[in-house]
């Protein structure tokens, strides 16, 4: 693997690719995933909207920055504060009167679970590759 596939287009849709599986397995762990309908819209938007606002902030969508174990902090920090912004939007979305604070919390734990997991993937293929800093993304 050379290092164009490590570019920042590809990090941003294995993000997308990672935030759709997490929502994919929290509906299927409510047996809802096929009764969804617009409520898995409204959770999987708000999902990436937030995430991409705190990952840019932390610099977590920055190609530099998740070449190195030590970076992994910034994906954890980014889900870990994107989690209120995402429930604040789904209840806005679905018209709730309150945020769903356990809802927000599960999210917190599983959401930073799974983009651990696929960071980790990512760095692990990455530093195999021997890309180090020739990818600035």
């Amino acid at each position: 693997m050379d290092s164009t596939y490590f570019s920042q287009k590809t990090l941003i849709f294995g993000d997308v690719l990672a935030l759709l599986i997490v929502t994919v397995i929290g509906f299927m762990t409510h047996d809802t995933l096929f009764t969804a309908g617009i409520r898995f819209v409204a959770t999987l938007v708000p999902t990436l909207v937030a995430w991409f606002v705190y990952a840019a902030l932390f610099g977590a969508l920055r190609v530099k920055n998740t070449l190195e174990p030590r970076d992994l902090w910034r994906v954890a920090v980014a889900m870990v504060l994107a989690a209120p912004l995402m429930g604040w939007l789904r209840a806005e979305w679905l018209a709730r009167d309150a945020i769903s604070w356990v809802f927000v919390a599960v999210f917190a734990a599983v959401g930073t679970l799974g983009m651990l997991i696929w960071r980790g993937v990512w760095l692990y293929l990455a530093r195999r590759a021997h890309v180090g800093g020739a990818t600035t993304g």
